[in-house]
């Protein structure tokens, strides 16, 4: 917990500086996720990716991707059962990661608190992580220039990153 509340004070600290660079967005999502697939495997989750063939392109902090989605996916892993669907897509202004996993606990005053720091919901998640993890992703969203959100609707958790393209 101390390694990522002193993560977290540095992203937010006004001197961290990250380095942008353009790359290809796919390929670091595909070896994140590749990185997870035993845990995935162990936890008896069902994965669905949607990602298309053609590289998607993004001006961001590559290191500062990743660690977001490491974060999310790591949120899926200790929170969901079940199914989980995990997409990429390029609109026309903008660039959208998304993943979803089935939720009966959460309510909408987690969804409203879920990245204030140490916040881990019902008492099911309190026993499983720090609740810094989302805060960490969404300071390291902004320093980028982008959004993470999340919502609640039909009993699916949805974590939403969204870039906006570089023009």
């Amino acid at each position: 917990m101390l390694n990522e509340f002193f993560e977290l004070s540095i992203v937010e600290s006004m001197d961290y500086e990250l380095q942008f660079q353009t790359f290809h967005l796919n390929q670091n999502i595909w070896e994140v996720l590749m990185n997870y697939y035993d845990a995935f495997h162990e936890r008896q989750l069902q994965v669905d990716i949607d990602m298309p063939d053609e590289e998607i392109m993004l001006y961001a902090d590559p290191s500062a991707v990743i660690r977001v989605v490491e974060n999310l996916v790591s949120n899926v892993l200790k929170h969901a059962s079940g199914s989980v669907q995990i997409s990429l897509k390029e609109e026309s202004t903008s660039i959208v990661f998304i993943i979803r996993n089935k939720t009966d606990v959460m309510t909408e005053q987690d969804v409203e608190r879920i990245f204030d720091r140490f916040y881990t919901g019902d008492t099911a998640r309190n026993k499983k992580g720090t609740g810094l993890g989302l805060s960490i992703a969404q300071s390291l969203m902004k320093k980028m220039n982008g959004e993470l959100f999340v919502t609640l609707k039909n009993h699916q958790f949805i974590m939403t990153c969204q870039w906006s393209k570089r023009t």
